[in-house]
């Protein structure tokens, strides 16, 4: 059995981490605001709701609807972006369609299961042995034959034998 972790170790390492963020956004975090374009940036923040710092009143972008500074993106920075969501869009819409047909086709074969199961009960036989069976035919023989002679031990145990 493993020992559980040091609590206070965690709890050491977690306050740990959350200092050295602040203490990066307090000191190397790069400021974006770029007074030439500040329109710019105010359309483009907008459109991306995109923020980091809160604007000082007086400050150009202080009316910016979140009350942050936004992050200045360039053209290429569009192209990247606008080319990375087309190309995600259509591959996860090629992974949900895949994974539809899939289902489509799992429950076309529980559909066909449940019908051979109902002809093999018409025809007098136990489903559930059925089953039992299946399962048995798909685990190793070893492993099976481990099973069988631990449960007659229990049984001759319990004078069941």
């Amino acid at each position: 059995m493993s020992k559980a972790p040091d609590l206070k170790w965690q709890t050491f390492a977690a306050i740990g981490a959350l200092a050295a963020i602040a203490i990066w956004a307090v000191v190397a975090a790069p400021t974006v605001y770029d007074p030439a374009n500040a329109a710019g940036q105010r359309d483009a923040c907008a459109k991306l709701d995109c923020a980091i710092y809160p604007a000082p009143k007086g400050h150009p972008m202080s009316d910016h609807p979140t009350g942050k500074t936004p992050m200045k993106e360039t053209e290429a920075d569009k192209a990247v972006r606008d080319n990375a969501f087309r190309v995600t869009g259509a591959e996860l819409r090629a992974f949900i369609e895949r994974i539809e047909r899939l289902a489509a086709e799992k429950k076309e074969r529980a559909d066909q299961q449940k019908e051979v199961f109902a002809e093999a009960k018409g025809r007098g036989y136990d489903t559930k042995i059925i089953r039992r069976v299946i399962a048995l035919r798909m685990r190793e023989p070893d492993d099976i034959a481990e099973e069988e002679a631990v449960l007659e031990m229990y049984k001759e145990a319990l004078g069941m034998a």
